[in-house]
């Protein structure tokens, strides 16, 4: 409640009625192009977002996944994989595996970003970000459950030289460069090259002795060409090119106990800035490259649109699950995780113009994915070690390994249409479809588990690729990617043990909606759609004791939900209403599962279905141009969501650990990282000055009690110890705009300025305690800056 009267006062202040009227009292009109062509968001019958490039600045928004700050119902958290994961409406997928399909679609310019990694080198010179809320594989894709999130990068243009160059330093020695420039160079091409460079020192530090490592830093540079050639009258030509380097260091998780006696965790006694882990600047490293290549084509009746796009992303990361001050009875788990793989997608539109009353688009997608997954985990419990064992551990007990090599390939085919047609004079009505044909034929490799215990030696009676082939390999400061595993191989003459799939599934998600105008200024809306997910592999360390889930399939998941709206723009264009309720019915929903009944031999964790879960919610978004100087925005969504049908399929479980299994997910379990509340307020005042403008912006948000993995039959201790609690965050901008046309701009912000301590992640340490510890993902701490802008 402080926070809230808090943000109530600065919004107070904020008001100030005997200021001079800027240019405008009504609300700006927001064109996205969300349905293939360019439209008021308002006149569109789906939920939609809009951020603009000055919303995003205003915000000092640099990572793609920040963006959630500013959107009700949106959220993501941080993966050991290095992903992003993003969720809608609590829907999404959570878990590290690195074949795992998310369900939040994410696209640069309306082309699929395949592997979401590259989405770091997304987030700058955007000229806007479009989040679609609910299925939309009728025009987006197969993997659109949730939604999509389309990021449209600025255009190049017809004037001879225009760009601008920013710079932002801020707390933690944070910098960061963004620049652009455009140009006519003749007079049917256009260029546009845009780049930045982001750094930041650590936030996190370790208090073992002797290591100075500073963990969760920023390195990251990208850079993005755009071309664009007007071949004929009727033929127009765009090409990009984009893509960066990210070279990191890991962040780790902090370690977290109740203290006091206590049974409940309490963030206020602990510090997250500190660690105990001994790992020596763990990687965290990206190499990403993309590309479209695009021709439209205009005919007096249709538009014919060909894309031909592709990706080369390459990544390795290192992470510590133990080594974080734990009792002496915790495992101490190191995981390594490496790719390498490429995409490539051709893509034909057949669309009806934009002046035609009847609105159509008919598509044909192929895709083909392949390239190299690597998941490995060296685990080393508690206990005594063997007599014979040489290999120099932690100290604390026998070492093994455990890994998963997947050689992955993937083509999809994909038939889509939408129509869009007038019933009556203010009804009208659409509906969408789409087919798709996936064909999955991996091969999944076992790559370690070669356990150190009595009737159960490996080669040699040493650890696996520990020592096999990488007798110089440091667990601390050494990255186990497939270099070392390849050395691995070349000893012990190949995997232990491997599956080859080839399996098919055919899948179809749709669309029918009504809307209908009750007058020119508000509509009314029903959706109901479904979407779908398509199959998927486990890509987790396993081991030869699991060897069925090499060849586990994750089958598709579908997702129907029903959708009933408001749009209104009221009070001669003032206030902006726009609401919503909906309903989610999932079947075979996709989710990460951890297991570990005690023995470091039986954990599992694996992709799985689960048979049946709902959520239902709802949505309020208000904008109130209060007068020409002084706006506020409010957002609130509701959501409860809920498992169905728990009976979870044991093929493959030992027969031991089946009844254990089977309480992982208990009917009524929530769904992860779906608060039951969230909300977003904002407040904008313009002042205008003799030598220029002075905006003063705030902004609040607010995310609900949240599980970070399913509750099973847990305890209700288990439960608030994974639990994320209620987290609100302030941040404030003071953006001074000047010279003769604005063109320069200098801004001082904050962010989370009450420096509230959170976590963006839970997760089991390995060993612990199952009630009473947790090791937790740091949010960012408070952080101040200035930014300076020039355009010219």
């Amino acid at each position: 409640m402080a926070k809230l009267r808090l943000l109530v006062a600065s919004l107070m202040l904020a008001y100030n009625p005997t200021v001079t009227s800027a240019t405008s009292d009504t609300l700006e009109i927001i064109e996205v192009t969300s349905q293939k062509r360019i439209q008021p968001v308002q006149e569109i019958p789906i939920s939609i977002t809009a951020l603009s490039a000055d919303t995003l600045e205003t915000a000092n928004i640099t990572q793609a996944s920040e963006i959630a700050s500013l959107i009700p119902n949106v959220n993501t958290t941080r993966s050991i994989s290095g992903i992003s994961n993003y969720y809608i409406r609590g829907v999404g997928m959570d878990g590290f595996n690195l074949t795992a399909i998310p369900a939040v679609g994410l696209y640069v310019d309306d082309v699929a970003i395949i592997n979401p990694m590259l989405a770091n080198f997304a987030l700058y010179d955007i000229n806007r970000v479009e989040v679609l809320k609910g299925p939309q594989n009728t025009l987006y894709g197969k993997n659109t459950t949730a939604g999509a999130i389309n990021f449209i990068s600025n255009n190049t243009n017809d004037d001879e030289l225009n760009g601008y160059g920013q710079i932002t330093l801020g707390s933690h020695e944070q910098k960061f460069l963004n620049a652009a420039v455009a140009s006519k160079l003749t007079e049917k091409l256009n260029i546009r090259l845009a780049a930045f460079s982001h750094n930041r020192d650590g936030l996190i530090s370790s208090e073992i002795k002797g290591n100075d490592t500073k963990f969760n830093n920023i390195n990251q540079d990208g850079i993005r060409l755009k071309l664009a050639y007007l071949f004929t009258e009727n033929i127009e030509i765009q090409a990009s090119l984009y893509g960066g380097k990210q070279n990191q260091i890991a962040e780790v998780k902090s370690a977290i106990s109740p203290l006091n006696n206590m049974d409940i965790i309490n963030l206020n006694n602990h510090d997250l800035s500190k660690n105990y882990s001994s790992m020596v600047n763990p990687i965290n490293d990206i190499d990403a490259l993309g590309g479209y290549f695009k021709v439209k084509v205009s005919q007096e009746n249709y538009l014919i649109n060909v894309i031909s796009s592709f990706e080369k992303v390459k990544t390795a990361r290192t992470d510590d699950w133990g080594s974080q001050h734990l009792p002496s009875s915790v495992f101490q788990t190191t995981t390594y995780n490496s790719t390498d793989t490429k995409s490539f997608s051709q893509e034909v539109q057949l669309q009806s113009v934009v002046s035609k009353q009847i609105q159509w688009i008919v598509g044909l997608l192929y895709s083909h994915e392949d390239g190299d997954l690597l998941q490995t985990a060296l685990i080393d419990p508690a206990g005594p070690g063997r007599p014979d064992d040489e290999i120099e551990d932690a100290g604390i007990g026998p070492m093994f390994d455990r890994g998963a090599w997947v050689e992955h390939k993937n083509k999809t085919t994909s038939l889509y249409a939408q129509l869009s047609t007038p019933l009556l004079e203010n009804l009208n009505f659409s509906a969408g479809l789409r087919w798709t044909n996936q064909n999955l034929t991996p091969t999944v490799n076992s790559a370690g588990m070669m356990m150190d215990l009595v009737g159960q030696e490996f080669p040699l009676g040493s650890l696996g690729w520990y020592s096999l082939g990488n007798n110089n390999f440091n667990r601390l400061s050494d990255h186990m990617g497939f270099e070392g595993v390849n050395r691995f191989l070349k000893v012990s003459s190949g995997f232990p043990a491997s599956a080859k799939i080839d399996d098919s599934f055919n899948q179809w998600g749709g669309k029918l909606s009504l809307d209908y105008k009750l007058t020119p200024q508000t509509m009314v809306y029903a959706n109901l759609s479904r979407g779908f997910k398509m199959g998927s592999v486990n890509s987790n360390p396993t081991s030869t004791a699991y060897q069925s889930l090499l060849s586990k399939i994750v089958e598709p998941e579908t997702l129907v939900t029903s959708e009933l709206g408001v749009k209104s723009t009221v009070f001669n264009k003032k206030v902006r209403i726009n609401a919503s309720v909906f309903n989610n019915q999932w079947e075979n929903y996709q989710f990460f599962l951890v297991h570990n009944p005690g023995n470091p031999a039986d954990l599992f964790a694996s992709l799985v279905n689960l048979p049946e879960a709902k959520s239902t919610g709802a949505e309020f978004d208000l904008a109130w141009q209060l007068s020409s100087s002084l706006r506020f925005n409010v957002g609130v969504a509701w959501l409860d969501s809920k498992v169905t049908n728990a009976n979870l399929d044991t093929q493959g479980i030992p027969e031991q650990n089946k009844a254990s299994f089977l309480e992982q997910v208990q009917v009524g379990n929530k769904l992860t990282n779906a608060p039951e509340w969230s909300y977003h307020l904002s407040a904008h005042k313009t002042y205008e000055l003799d030598t220029g403008d002075l905006d003063f912006n705030l902004h609040y948000s607010y995310l609900g009690e949240h599980i970070h993995q399913l509750a099973g039959k847990h305890s209700q201790t288990w439960i608030k110890n994974f639990s994320e609690k209620a987290i609100g965050l302030l941040s404030v901008n003071l953006l001074y705009s000047f010279g003769d046309n604005k063109e320069y701009q200098a801004s001082l912000w904050a962010k989370n300025v009450t420096d509230k301590q959170y976590c963006s992640e839970r997760a089991i340490a390995p060993g612990a305690s199952p009630d009473n510890i947790r090791l937790c993902s740091q949010g960012d701490p408070k952080s101040l800056g200035i930014t300076v802008k020039v355009m010219f």
